[in-house]
């Protein structure tokens, strides 16, 4: 499997997707920062957002939910594309575009490596190209 790079953001609430997660991305070959809540990863991104190529977001947290992260992330004019998580099925999500139009695809949990590959590599994939080649 050739190795993909980049920095990811990766956000969720809970404690044991955030390790799994990490350690996919690690995987997959990417630097990996993690975030346990919306709140933190405005923090991140905002010390950070040169370096990161990608956010990964929780839809459903405390606080700060995936969907108000994406909204402030959008009003500070962060252009860092946004991959949703989320463990509902896509039927569930809201039915007006307009309300996750800021995100560049949505995943649900649970999703393996070669899921989470593909929607990264279709993301960020002329980015991806870039890297490979410097």
């Amino acid at each position: 499997m050739e190795k993909m790079a980049g920095t990811i953001l990766y956000v969720d609430d809970e404690p044991s997707l955030r390790e799994i997660g990490k350690t996919m991305l690690c995987c997959l070959g990417f630097n990996t920062i993690v975030a346990a809540s919306g709140e933190e990863c405005l923090e991140v991104i905002q010390e950070k957002k040169n370096d990161i190529d990608l956010i990964i977001l929780d839809l459903v947290m405390p606080g700060l939910n995936g969907q108000q992260t994406l909204e402030e992330l959008h009003k500070r004019e962060i252009n860092v594309p946004v991959i949703l998580t989320t463990g509902f099925a896509l039927s569930d999500l809201p039915k007006n575009p307009a309300e996750l139009q800021h995100a560049e695809a949505v995943i649900t949990k649970p999703f393996d490596l070669e899921k989470l590959r593909a929607v990264i590599q279709n993301v960020l994939g002329n980015k991806l190209r870039e890297v490979r080649c410097e």
